[in-house]
């Protein structure tokens, strides 16, 4: 059975939907282009037979939304100094930033984020660990700077 059989589209839209624009302006760091992302990714599972499972986040859904950020990713100019934290999530490379925004914005489990990435689940926890070692650097060197 289809989503479209299963639930309401504007209540899946209205439960989902915010969570998925913050990933999206999270990683991407722009509103426009999260909004863009995210009517990506629901345009597209709403026109797929993804299933829907009402407790948790759907898998088709994030992979989309993972998807389409992905996309309009564009890497911090070489000058841009990040401030604050989701600045600093910005200069982690594409994949590293899935994994810390899925587990540590999200708090997904490693399993969930690899089947939402469609890898493993060690490549996830190794993601995860040079997403923090990279971050913890970031903020080490701002400290030192000065600029905290």
């Amino acid at each position: 059975m289809s989503i479209r059989d299963q639930v309401d589209l504007k209540e899946f839209y209205e439960r989902w939907g915010p969570t998925v624009l913050r990933y999206c302006q999270l990683y991407l760091g722009d509103l426009e282009q999260a909004e863009s992302a995210t009517r990506e990714a629901f345009v597209g599972f709403f026109m797929g037979t993804f299933e829907l499972d009402d407790h948790k986040l759907p898998i088709g859904l994030m992979r989309l939304a993972v998807m389409a950020s992905r996309s309009r990713c564009l890497p911090l100019a070489a000058g841009d100094t990040p401030e604050g934290l989701e600045c600093a999530v910005r200069r982690l490379p594409c994949e590293q930033r899935c994994v810390f925004l899925m587990k540590g914005t999200f708090g997904l489990a490693a399993s969930e984020v690899a089947e939402i990435m469609n890898t493993t689940v060690s490549e996830v926890k190794q993601l995860w660990f040079e997403a923090l070692l990279r971050l913890r650097h970031l903020w080490l060197k701002r400290s030192q700077q000065g600029d905290l």
